[in-house]
């Protein structure tokens, strides 16, 4: 089993589909690239990807030309297309991550490190943190 982690573009709008089970997943294809696409270009390569669960619903809200990264399990075959040779990659997306998810709220500032001088304020005990001597090991 080989494990990936991609980053591309959806080529049409995910398709949702009923196992016999009744379950739904979600079928869909990516065009990933080293470099900038164009058409025909070798480096561009066509994954297709099966989603389940909370992942085949995250994909069915995409659109095509939206952008998605996903890691899962890839299966990869060699094939012919138009007469040239093509490798194929399947992959069970495990998770998925896209664009349109609401960002992440913004980490708050870190504090500024403490000083000798902002430790110099009285303790309980009427001491100062200050007054510590600094070979202590800890």
């Amino acid at each position: 089993m080989i494990r990936i982690l991609t980053v591309g573009t959806l080529v049409r709008d995910p398709e949702v589909k009923s196992a016999v089970t009744g379950k739904s997943y979600t079928k869909a294809t990516v065009r990933t690239e080293a470099k900038q696409f164009k058409e025909g270009d070798p480096d561009s390569l066509m994954v297709f990807i099966t989603a389940f669960g909370e992942s085949a619903n995250e994909l069915a809200r995409l659109t095509k030309g939206d952008s998605v990264a996903f890691a899962g399990r890839a299966d990869i075959r060699a094939g012919e297309y138009q007469g040239r040779p093509q490798a194929t990659i399947n992959v069970t997306v495990d998770k998925l991550i896209d664009d349109k998810r609401p960002p992440r709220k913004p980490k708050t500032e870190t504090p500024a490190p403490l000083t000798r001088a902002a430790l110099a304020t009285v303790a309980p005990d009427g001491g100062s943190i200050a007054d510590m001597p600094e070979d202590r090991p800890w």
